[in-house]
């Protein structure tokens, strides 16, 4: 078994991975292609959207089979959120990801260091090396929640302006993206911070 540390990498072996986060979080993975960002609704993993092609998550864990991935993906992101959308992740357990095998053994294992006022943490990236695959250690923390990471994985999400209390942001078509607007509003709920809405143009 390897024991990351944030940055380090290790090749994985063929066949489908079990990631794995136990406590009081939400797992969710991003999968993206040689850009860097998602092609599509789809490419998002997470509780209220469990399966895509080549992932599907159950509970705490997430199979990841990169022989099944979406053509052209070339990177499955993994990231963890508290489980009650108003903590912080320097509040609760430093999260442990456990990576194993289609057999069950535990191939790599990484404990990021203890987070501070961060809402959302990368934990780790799967991506394609050659014909192969590989783990690297991550541990990137966003203190602007779920926001933060759309912007990055490319999800475009803009202030409405709504007061509080009036209507919400209009849903994104798709329900995947509305599905993650959700998310993102709710930590932005939790923050006293208005709505936004997901550019349907992507």
């Amino acid at each position: 078994m390897n024991d990351l540390a944030a940055g380090g990498n290790a090749p994985l072996p063929d066949g489908a991975l079990s990631l794995r986060v136990p406590g009081p979080f939400d797992l969710s993975v991003i999968v993206t292609g040689e850009n860097g960002k998602v092609a599509g609704d789809g490419d998002f993993v997470f509780y209220n959207q469990p399966a895509a092609p080549g992932a599907r998550l159950t509970g705490d864990t997430v199979t990841v089979d990169p022989r099944g991935l979406r053509h052209g993906a070339v990177r499955v992101t993994v990231v963890v959120s508290p489980a009650d959308p108003g903590t912080r992740l320097g509040a609760l357990p430093v999260p442990v990801l456990t990576v194993a095998g289609s057999g069950g053994g535990v191939l790599a294992r990484f404990v990021p260091p203890r987070p501070g006022p961060e809402t959302v943490l990368l934990l780790a990236e799967l991506y394609r090396r050659g014909t192969g695959w590989k783990i690297r250690a991550l541990g990137q923390g966003y203190a602007d929640g779920l926001a933060g990471v759309a912007r990055d994985f490319g999800v475009d999400v803009a202030d409405e302006g709504n007061e509080a209390g009036g209507p919400a942001a209009a849903p994104a078509a798709g329900a995947g993206a509305d599905a993650f607007t959700a998310l993102v509003n709710a930590e932005r709920a939790a923050a006293g911070a208005p709505p936004v809405t997901a550019d349907h143009r992507l």
